[in-house]
């Protein structure tokens, strides 16, 4: 699993929410603020030492006197900053007056990007045809205030939350029983993510040696049963096994169609995870990575390679199920 952050200076916005009744506008697309040259006395006291920040700005209708057309002007703090085109203003009004008929300015989030002599602000808000009517006469959207920072974590007043902060209950750890580890020379197949991985291991003295190709993953190459046994719902084991014809055997073909065979003495496994029925197929071997420097192949391998260089080469003709981990 990972888990995608924005950057620090985005994770907070510079500003307070509004004091006054509000709801925010669900964010939809950016829009460029006009005529923030205009009022960057106002602007000057909210650029970051970055250069860039988020902000919690309010857009309130504005019907201009003479020649000026209707607009809607932007607001930090209460304070104008710029405004919207008289175009763009006319996509906004429906709703901005919906709202404040319900005694609810419109808030929504923006940005500004600036230095020591100009700043630009942009907003993101969703306009009036966006708007659904669970969004027009629901329940206002709300920012809570931010807390203060304090240098000291003891010194937050986490009053107003406590009836939130009752701890849970402990539970002791739930493992699963694992079956009975299979004796030496065994060879078991199980898959991984719903079938997604498959793979085979084959038991050496106390170890499991499998198909893995590395050990990043919830399955190494080289395991202990118990450990193995935890990661994994359920286990066939190989109960018969069969000869195979090298020149053609349409058993090997088969998806997840499993064989054993040697190299200079040292037993292996394999297993196929091709499902188009190919003739080289696609073979992932018990073959480890300190092994592979003494073998003519490694953890992957095709047929040719396999019939070439292997011994004793069987495939497994009968599964039985080992037993669920559940």
């Amino acid at each position: 699993m990972r888990i995608a952050l924005g950057r620090p200076v985005e994770a907070l916005p510079i500003n307070e929410p509004p004091e006054v009744s509000f709801t925010m506008l669900p964010p939809s697309s950016t829009i460029q603020v006009t005529k923030e040259d205009e009022h960057f006395d106002v602007l000057r006291q909210w650029v970051p030492a970055g250069g860039y920040g988020v902000l919690f700005v309010t857009l309130h209708e504005r019907i201009a006197s003479g020649r000026a057309k209707p607009h809607i002007e932007v607001r930090v703090n209460d304070e104008r900053v710029g405004q919207l085109t008289p175009s763009m203003s006319q996509r906004f009004f429906p709703m901005i007056k919906h709202l404040a008929d319900r005694g609810l300015v419109s808030g929504c989030w923006g940005d500004i990007t600036g230095s020591a002599v100009a700043a630009e602000v942009r907003i993101d808000g969703i306009k009036a045809n966006e708007a659904s009517t669970e969004f027009l006469d629901g329940p206002p959207l709300t920012i809570p205030p931010l807390i203060a920072e304090c240098v000291n974590p003891d010194d937050y007043d986490i009053t107003p939350m406590r009836p939130h902060l009752t701890p849970l209950p402990l539970c002791e750890p739930q493992v699963r029983p694992s079956p009975p580890e299979p004796p030496d020379g065994s060879l078991v197949r199980f898959d991984k993510s719903r079938g997604r991985y498959n793979y085979v291991a084959v038991r050496r003295g106390n170890r499991w040696e499998t198909t893995a190709t590395s050990d990043w993953g919830s399955i190494n190459e080289l395991m202990l049963w118990d450990g193995l046994a935890q990661r994994v719902r359920s286990f066939e084991i190989a109960t018969k096994w069969a000869p195979i014809d090298r020149r053609s055997d349409l058993r090997v073909r088969q998806h997840r169609a499993v064989i054993r065979f040697s190299i200079g003495g040292k037993y292996l496994a394999a297993i196929n995870v091709c499902d188009n029925s190919s003739i080289e197929g696609e073979w992932y071997t018990t073959i480890t990575d300190d092994a592979e420097v003494n073998l003519p192949f490694g953890d992957h391998a095709n047929w040719s390679d396999i019939v070439r260089y292997g011994e004793h080469i069987q495939v497994v003709d009968e599964w039985q199920q080992l037993g669920s981990c559940r």
